[in-house]
This record gives C-alpha cells, structure tokens and sequence, in this order.
C-alpha cells in the first residue's frame, strides 16, 4: 500500500484492516485479504482508530480494496456511510467486481454520505484527489 508515500502514524490492525496516515494527513484503511466478514462492530473499529490516529479530527479517507473481497453487512455500510469524520473518501479498487460493488455500495450509500465520494484504479489519483480536501 502507498508505494512511494510515508506512513506517518502507528499501524493500528483489526481482523479485516490495517489503519494508518499517510501524507498529508490521510487516513488510509486498507482492507486485507483474509475472509472475515467486516460486521459493524469491525467497522466500528476501524471509526476508532480513525479518531485516535488523527486526534479526533476530520480527514480525507483513502479505503484500499484492492486486495481483499471483503463484505459488509448492511449495518456495517450504513455506519460506513453515515461516519462524519470524513472529509473525502476515495475507494481504491483493482477488479471489476469490485467496481462492481464500490459502485453498488456509493448508490445505496448516496443519499447517506456527508461528505464526497469517489472511487479509483490509480492510488495516485486517488491521493491526488484526496489532497485537495486536507485543511491547510
């Protein structure tokens, strides 16, 4: 993940991701690949270290897909969604199906989301995208 960005924080991990800032600060969560369903209580700690990794502050979000086949449940993607710790979320996917199912997930999630969402093949571009929403 980030090739070529600086890991800024502490790693912290739960069973279905790795949280972390990187330049800028922006709040990585990087979905691993290992079977576990992300519940709500698995995204509710991925909210928490979010707010512990940058003290409680709003942060353009950058959710790494790219090599996981995660699920949420719908409990999970409507807390997801409604999180208000975000500035911006850029979603980096890498396969179809997961086009396919960013796609699904940000036209269920439209009306819930506070916050602009965009998704992206390209790490780069979606850094790039996410800057533009870091506070001066």
């Amino acid at each position: 993940m980030a090739s070529g960005q600086n890991k800024i924080s502490e790693v912290i991990s739960t069973k279905t991701a790795e949280v972390f800032l990187i330049d800028g600060p922006i709040l990585v969560i990087k979905f691993i690949d290992n079977g576990f369903e992300a519940d709500l209580d698995e995204i509710l700690l991925h909210i928490a270290a979010g707010k512990k990794l940058t003290d409680n502050k709003k942060a353009p979000v950058l959710v790494d897909v790219r090599e996981s086949f995660y699920l949420l449940t719908k409990e999970a993607e409507e807390m997801a969604a409604k999180e208000e710790h975000k500035l911006a979320e850029a979603i980096l996917v890498s396969a179809l199906h997961q086009r396919l199912i960013g796609t699904f997930f940000l036209k269920l999630s439209h009306q819930k989301n506070k916050h602009p969402v965009k998704m992206f093949t390209s790490e780069k571009e979606a850094i790039k995208w996410l800057k533009q929403f870091v506070s001066k």
